[in-house]
């Protein structure tokens, strides 16, 4: 007899916002140091830009780089950094997918539709809109 037990998953969201960016890396390390070591990263273009820049930025504070996203040294199956960008190009090194783009494909609302990177700077700055 042939038994298959499904995994269960579960997706946490919190965000981080304000005006001391030590402040904010500090409790965004808090965070992922009380997590089970299999907790896994996923990002659009994440492995090219979100996670090194997180780690360039904590080392800048002054802080320690989480185990989860201290990866030197480790095999590439010891990693838990998903890339949704890398996902969707199926092994093909030619083409870049917009997170916008794949978005639409997959038919998931986008809650960026209101922003996009180039407006970062005057909505922060001049119209200080935040969180």
């Amino acid at each position: 007899m042939f038994s298959y037990q499904k995994k269960s998953y579960s997706l946490r969201l919190k965000s981080f916002y304000g005006h001391d960016e030590k402040e904010i890396l500090t409790e965004f390390s808090n965070l992922i140091n009380r997590q089970v070591p299999t907790l896994a990263f996923c990002a659009h273009n994440g492995k090219e830009f979100d996670y090194p820049y997180i780690c360039r930025r904590l080392l800048i504070n002054g802080l320690e780089i989480p185990t989860q996203l201290d990866i030197s040294g480790k095999k590439p199956w010891e990693i838990n950094h998903l890339d949704t960008m890398e996902m969707w190009k199926f092994g093909d090194h030619k083409h870049f997918t917009s997170l916008n783009l794949l978005a639409t494909i997959l038919n998931i609302p986008s809650p960026k539709d209101d922003i996009d990177g180039s407006q970062v700077r005057q909505v922060y700055y001049e119209e200080q809109k935040f969180g």
